[in-house]
């Protein structure tokens, strides 16, 4: 799962990729369950990387279960993506672009192109 966000997507485009949750179907500690669920989330800074990552989770997920002779069922993802918070313009402008920049030791601050579409 980490690949999926060192290695397919671009440094500009931070991503997060987590796995929080592993279901299996017994509670028993010495049964191999023939039935596991797992779940976490995805984030990214923009639909189309979301939409990759996503795409690529299926890809991935597929191919490992069948390497391992296993089948998925079912890949589902929330309906709605949290869009990231986006600064404020105005602020940037006139308080933080200055601050950053005072406390830089060039004097100066760099802006990095957003991907972020609303």
């Amino acid at each position: 799962m980490q690949t999926l966000v060192s290695r397919n997507t671009s440094p500009l485009e931070s991503a997060v990729a987590s796995v929080t949750k592993l279901q299996a179907a017994t509670d028993a500690y010495n049964v191999i369950p023939d039935h596991v669920s797992l779940g976490g989330t995805l984030r990214c800074l923009c639909p189309d990387g979301l939409a990759r990552l996503r795409q690529r989770v299926e890809t991935v997920a597929r191919g490992v279960a069948a390497a391992h002779e296993c089948t998925i069922d079912d890949i589902t993802f929330a309906p709605d993506p949290y869009l990231p918070t986006i600064n404020d313009p105005t602020l940037w402008r006139d308080f933080a672009g200055p601050v950053a920049a005072s406390a830089a030791a060039s004097g100066a601050v760099t802006e990095v192109r957003s991907c972020v579409h609303l």
